[in-house]
Parts: structure tokens; C-alpha cells; sequence
């Protein structure tokens, strides 16, 4: 079973352009989005120029829009609202 600190050592960044043509998100990124951390099972944060960090995901048919000026304070919700129940299979 996957824990929180396992899946932060699985984010590796990324600059946007790369990002950008491996996949093609929905919604598009951020305009002030310079770079994009990805994780295990297609997770994504993206870096802001302002030096803060979004997640911008669709849940359960609604999208929902996280923004902190600590990675760890967003990479915890993402874990804890998202994550986890997919990784983990949980309900």
C-alpha cells in the first residue's frame, strides 16, 4: 500500500511544452503555469510563475481548484482527496 511520502518521491517535474505534447489536459493549463510536476497514475500540480502550486482536477464530475504557496500543503490534498482512493483502490 502506497503511503503519502511514497507517492511525493513519485512526482518528477517537468517544463510545460513537454508536458503539453505528452497529454493533451483537460482543462488546459494555467496561462501563468511555467513547469508541472507529475505522479504516479497521472496525477498532476502545476507550478506558477508566481511561485505557488495548483491542482485543478475534475472529481466525480465537478472541477475542483487547489492553489497553495507550499508544494507539500497541495501534494497533501492531492494525496488525501484524490490519490489515495485511486492508488489504493479505496471508496
Amino acid at each position: 500500500m502506497m503511503k503519502l511520502n511514497d507517492f511525493k518521491k513519485t512526482g518528477m517535474f517537468t517544463c510545460r511544452e513537454d508536458f503539453e505534447k505528452t497529454k493533451n489536459p483537460i482543462p488546459p493549463l494555467h496561462p501563468d503555469c511555467t513547469d508541472v510536476l507529475v505522479y504516479e497514475g497521472g496525477f498532476y500540480i502545476e507550478c506558477l510563475k508566481t511561485n505557488s502550486f495548483l491542482l485543478n482536477i475534475k472529481y466525480e464530475g465537478e472541477q475542483l481548484i487547489f492553489s497553495h504557496d507550499k508544494l507539500d500543503a497541495i501534494e497533501k490534498i492531492l494525496w488525501e482527496e484524490f490519490a489515495d482512493k485511486i492508488i489504493n483502490k479505496k471508496n
